[in-house]
C-alpha cells in the first residue's frame, strides 16, 4: 500500500456512534458507551447535522435527498488509499443515519394524491444501497490502518450493525408473493367500495332500472301513438324526469370517482411492485456484502457471524444457506461449516441428493 490511511474514528467517537445508535436497535454488546462526543461532533459539521435534524422531523423525502447531495460514493480502487480521514468520518456518519431512517411510509392505504415521486423512483432504497457498499469498503479500508485493535473492532462492529439493520429493515419490507398480495388488495378493496356506492344509489339504481324497462316495452307500440303519450305527459312527471335527469348526471359523476379510485389504487400498486423487486434485488445481492463485512471482521468467530446475520433478519435455516450460496465451502468459510448450525446444514444438503 502506498500510503497508510490515518485512523478516521478515534475510539472515543466510534463508542458514542455505539451509544447514539442504541436507540435504533438492540446492540450486539451490553457495554454502556458515552454519548456527548458523538452529538457533539454532528453539531460541527453542518451536513451531518442537517441530515440528523431532517431525520429527526421525520421529513424522508428531504433526508434522502439531502444524503444522495451529501455523501460521496467510495470506489473499491479507494480500498489502497487515498481517501481523507475526514471523508470516511463523514461516510460512516451518514451510514448511521441512512441505516436508522425508515423507508417510505406510502402503501395501499395512502391517497393518492399524497403519493411521491421520491417514492416511485425507490431513492430511499437507492441510498441504502450505496451506503451499504460503502460500508464494505470502510471495513477493508479499517483493517488495513495502523490503529488499535479496540479501535478497529469498534469500527469493525459499526460497519456489521449499520449493515445488517438496513437488510433486516429491507427483509420485513419485502412481500414474497407480491402478484398474489396485490389480488387480494385489489379484490377486498373493490369489493368495500363497490357495497358501499351500491347501497348509496340503490334506490336510484331500481328506478334507473324501471325506467329502462319501461323505455324497452315503448318500443313495440307504433311511433305515433308513443308521440301522442308522450304529449300528454303532465308536468309533474317532467319535474321527475328532470329531477332523474340530475340524478343520473350526479351518478354518472361518482361512478366516474370510482373508477379514478380504482385506476389509483392500481398505480398505487404498480409503484410498490417495482420497488418490491427492487428490495428483493437488494436483499440478494447485499446479504453477501454484509457476510463479506462479517468474515473479514470475524474470523474464526462463529458466534459472531451468526449473530449478526439474526440481526439482520436471517432464520437459523437460512444463515448457512446464505454462506454456501455467496462463498461456499472455503478455507476461509470452514468454521462456519464446522459449527453445529453448519454441520446441520451439510447433513441436510447431503440428505436432499
Amino acid at each position: 500500500m502506498k500510503s497508510i490511511i490515518k485512523c478516521f474514528l478515534s475510539c472515543s467517537t466510534s463508542a458514542a456512534l455505539f451509544a447514539a445508535f442504541s436507540s435504533v436497535i438492540a446492540f450486539p454488546s451490553s457495554a454502556a458507551f458515552p454519548a456527548d462526543s458523538q452529538e457533539l461532533r454532528l453539531s460541527r459539521d453542518s451536513d451531518i447535522g442537517e441530515l440528523k435534524k431532517l431525520l429527526n422531523q421525520g421529513d424522508l423525502v428531504k433526508f434522502y435527498q439531502t444524503a444522495h447531495t451529501h455523501m460521496g460514493q467510495l470506489e473499491w480502487r479507494d480500498i489502497r488509499g487515498g481517501v481523507s480521514p475526514d471523508k470516511l468520518d463523514r461516510l460512516l456518519l451518514i451510514a448511521r443515519l441512512a441505516s436508522a431512517a425508515p423507508l417510505f411510509k406510502e402503501n395501499e392505504n395512502t391517497p393518492f394524491e399524497q403519493m411521491t415521486q421520491d417514492f416511485d423512483s425507490a431513492g430511499d432504497i437507492s441510498l441504502k444501497g450505496k451506503v451499504m457498499k460503502n460500508l464494505l469498503i470502510i471495513s477493508k479500508i479499517n483493517l488495513r490502518q495502523q490503529c488499535s485493535a479496540v479501535r478497529k473492532k469498534e469500527v469493525g462492529q459499526l460497519c456489521s450493525i449499520y449493515a445488517a439493520t438496513m437488510l433486516k429493515m429491507m427483509k420485513e419490507a419485502y412481500i414474497p408473493d407480491f402478484e398474489g398480495w396485490k389480488k387480494e388488495i385489489m379484490e377486498s378493496k373493490t369489493a368495500v367500495w363497490n357495497k358501499e356506492f351500491n347501497a348509496r344509489w340503490e334506490s336510484f339504481l331500481k328506478e334507473r332500472d324501471e325506467r329502462s324497462e319501461r323505455a324497452r316495452k315503448e318500443l313495440s307500440i307504433p311511433f305515433k301513438q308513443r308521440m301522442r303519450m308522450r304529449q300528454q305527459t303532465t308536468e309533474e312527471e317532467k319535474k321527475k324526469d328532470r329531477e332523474f335527469a340530475e340524478q343520473d348526471d350526479a351518478y354518472m359523476l361518482e361512478a366516474r370517482k370510482e373508477w379514478d379510485k380504482k385506476r389509483n389504487l392500481s398505480n398505487i400498486l404498480g409503484s410498490m411492485g417495482g420497488r418490491n423487486s427492487r428490495i428483493r434485488s437488494f436483499i440478494k445481492d447485499k446479504g453477501g456484502s454484509l457476510l463479506r463485512i462479517l468474515l473479514d471482521n470475524y474470523p474464526g468467530k462463529a458466534t459472531e457471524v451468526f449473530k449478526y446475520l439474526k440481526l439482520a433478519g436471517y432464520e437459523e435455516g437460512e444463515m448457512m444457506e446464505l454462506v454456501d450460496r455467496e462463498e461456499g465451502k472455503t478455507e476461509e468459510t470452514e468454521f462456519l461449516y464446522q459449527s453445529p448450525l453448519g454441520r446441520k446444514f451439510l447433513k441436510e444438503k447431503k440428505q436432499k441428493k
